[in-house]
């Protein structure tokens, strides 16, 4: 894999631009986890390390903050990076992705569906095939 630095683009680590985008995500996550629990209360939980999740070493990454909420705004599957099967190929989305798709209220989904975000895929999205860059965004 090339050097993120070499396209001018960041190493994938926890700072503090990631860590405030990253706890407004999971505040919006957890408040639509609570609509979504009165109503299927066995829904999945997110994984203890999901980037939907406050506190996690992802919830403070930029490029996989941003990579999650492009896929969210495009409806393009985030996957879960847990679940994963022989190949470390993921098996499930991600249940943080899940719930971040149920804030889009019907209008609003309507809306987004023609909706491209602003920025491209992360340094390892733009290193892979346009098949691939779903399960990059894991």
């Amino acid at each position: 894999m090339a050097n993120p630095q070499q396209h001018g683009l960041m190493p994938n680590r926890p700072s503090d631009l990631g860590r405030l985008l990253g706890h407004e995500l999971a505040r919006l996550t957890d408040r639509e986890e609570v609509r979504v629990k009165r109503t299927f209360p066995q829904h999945r939980e997110r994984c203890q390390t999901c980037a939907f999740r406050a506190g996690t070493v992802p919830n403070g990454c930029e490029a996989t903050l941003m990579d999650a909420i492009k896929c969210v705004v495009e409806a393009i599957p985030f996957y879960c990076h847990e679940q994963l099967d022989r190949e470390k190929e993921p098996t499930a989305l991600c249940a943080g992705y899940v719930l971040a798709q149920g804030m889009r209220d019907e209008p609003l989904r309507d809306e987004l569906a023609q909706y491209t975000a602003a920025w491209d895929f992360s340094c390892l999205s733009k290193e892979l095939g346009a098949e691939e860059t779903q399960h990059a965004a894991t």
